[in-house]
């Protein structure tokens, strides 16, 4: 079956196989690469929407504590304060709301955007009672605390999702920057809690059971948070040692100028001092809480960048190889179709085609069973001079070779048959050698 196969159709064959092993041992890095960059854009729209959340949390808080200023005292300062900051917390709802729409198709990131938008939907339509002092200031206080508490979910969430992304090096993964701005969220909102409570006992002049209850309970969920693990995953994820001191200085002051809000006494502070002490406290926070976003974002872009490199680096060599294999292959057809039509002369540049001729038919003659054509059959269009060895020349013969005549079109392999079958033929042809005459004084037997 093989013999029937022309020597392109080998050839080409040759090059499908070779590139369909290439193909086998190349797919699964270029898979592994694909994957790998999936993961790293995924990654990076996660820690996105960290830090749109965080941003929100930081706004929502500010207005959380002039809000709760403002329904307690009424003061026109507040007020236009309050009306300042409300635009900045809109904005920044908008963010989320176009990260939901984003990220939709995903079922655990999805359904915590919704229920941040859908408590921040419930809080705004309460603004109008906020704005007319028709809530008390422990709705307020409530209202807030459930908004924060979604956002703080929702970044529990983000950091829970399986990023995908393989790092080598522990200390650039995107999940540890995750992981650590879902404690600083946590931390940031135990100090808005604490900022908008005291707050209102600061300006009622009056620490309510109600409130004392709410004061402890941030501050055992301020004891419970590790500090120290915050900073072990934050500290890698590219935030400076100088600013967790500063942050657990400020943290310190705020913890003393509550504590006596804690035993049902008022703190010896006012309004101002206070929203200037605690504000420290959460503005330490949001620093913190932009390095670890920006160390994020970095960390994602380069390994979405190293995997996109990679899977062009190896396409390109894949193609290459491919290239060169073709390269290869094609010059080695034209070498061996050479030496073929080196070996079949076309009949036009041989002069001695009667004499080729006339050999042919004596060897067909001769030599039983030779496919070798017969006088009765037209002779082939091709002739070709085989240089045969000294012994099967003629001594007179002026040519350096006996021509043979090769039909057109023929296999290699029948081209090489022809050519032993005519020399065997010339061997039988060649007349015996004369007898050596016999000298006289040679011994007689």
């Amino acid at each position: 079956m093989l013999d029937r196969v022309t020597l392109r159709t080998k050839f080409v064959a040759l090059i499908v196989v070779v590139l369909l092993a290439i193909a086998a041992v190349a797919m699964p890095l270029i898979r592994d690469q694909a994957r790998q960059r999936d993961a790293a854009d995924r990654s990076r729209d996660r820690v996105r929407i960290a830090a749109s959340l965080g941003e929100f949390l930081d706004r929502l808080g500010r207005e959380a504590t002039l809000t709760s200023w403002f329904v307690t005292s009424g003061e026109p300062t507040v007020r236009a304060e309050l009306a300042a900051a409300r635009p900045l917390t809109d904005r920044s709802a908008r963010v989320i709301d176009s990260h939901r729409s984003a990220e939709s198709r995903t079922a655990p990131i999805g359904v915590a955007l919704r229920a941040v938008s859908a408590q921040w939907a419930a809080l705004r339509s309460a603004r109008v009672r906020f704005d007319r002092r028709l809530a008390s200031d422990d709705q307020v206080l409530v209202q807030f605390d459930r908004s924060t508490s979604r956002v703080v979910e929702a970044f529990d969430v983000i950091a829970m999702e399986p990023s995908g992304l393989a790092s080598t090096d522990a200390r650039h993964d995107p999940a540890r920057a995750l992981d650590a701005r879902a404690q600083l969220a946590a931390l940031e909102r135990n100090a808005v809690t604490s900022q908008a409570a005291v707050m209102t006992a600061v300006v009622r002049h009056e620490v309510s059971p109600r409130l004392i209850q709410r004061l402890r309970s941030i501050a055992d969920r301020q004891r419970a948070a590790p500090d120290t693990i915050v900073a072990g995953a934050g500290s890698p994820a590219g935030v400076e040692t100088g600013a967790w001191r500063e942050f657990r200085s400020h943290a310190r002051t705020t913890v003393a100028y509550r504590a006596p809000t804690l035993v049902g006494r008022l703190p010896f502070v006012t309004a101002t001092e206070w929203w200037r002490v605690s504000g420290l406290e959460i503005d330490a926070i949001e620093q913190i809480g932009r390095a670890v976003d920006r160390s994020g974002t970095a960390t994602t872009a380069r390994g979405a960048e190293h995997a996109r490199s990679t899977l062009v680096r190896t396409a390109l060599t894949l193609a290459l190889c491919a290239l060169i294999l073709i390269l290869a292959t094609s010059q080695l057809s034209r070498s061996v179709r050479r030496a073929i039509r080196s070996v079949t002369k076309p009949a036009a540049t041989n002069p001695t085609v009667p004499a080729a001729a006339a050999a042919q038919r004596a060897a067909a003659d001769e030599t039983p069973g030779s496919t070798i054509a017969r006088p009765d059959v037209p002779l082939a269009p091709a002739v070709a001079v085989l240089p045969l060895p000294r012994r099967t020349r003629e001594p007179g013969s002026p040519e350096p070779g006996i021509p043979l005549v090769v039909p057109a079109r023929r296999n290699p392999d029948e081209v090489f048959e022809l050519v032993a079958r005519f020399e065997a033929g010339l061997r039988r042809a060649r007349p015996a050698p004369d007898r050596m005459p016999v000298s006289k004084s040679a011994p007689k037997r």
